[in-house]
């Protein structure tokens, strides 16, 4: 399956579910090259991952080989809170 076809079956199915019978849908769908270049989605990964209780370091340090894969000059991530359920708060750092 190419990736067009997987972004025209998500569609369909999208249009399936909100269109109803006398209105049409129209959508653009815009398939990002470099994903985890995308400061966003990079974020939306991290925060995925926090939520899953995937420890912090480990998700910080593939957060960032995934932000070398997408050919980024530099990246700067700051977490801070409970993390991995400590009584005590911190705010760890990294950057490349």
């Amino acid at each position: 399956e190419s990736r067009g076809q997987g972004i025209e079956q998500l569609k369909l199915n999208v249009q399936n579910i909100l269109s109803s019978g006398d209105r049409r849908l129209r959508m653009t769908l815009i398939e990002i090259a470099k994903p985890y270049g995308e400061p966003n989605i990079l974020a939306e990964y991290i925060a995925l991952q926090l939520e899953s209780r995937v420890a912090f370091r480990r998700t910080m340090k593939k957060a960032i080989e995934l932000a070398k894969k997408g050919n980024i000059k530099g990246i700067k991530i700051q977490i801070a809170g409970r993390l991995n359920g400590a009584e005590i708060a911190r705010r760890p750092k990294r950057s490349i």
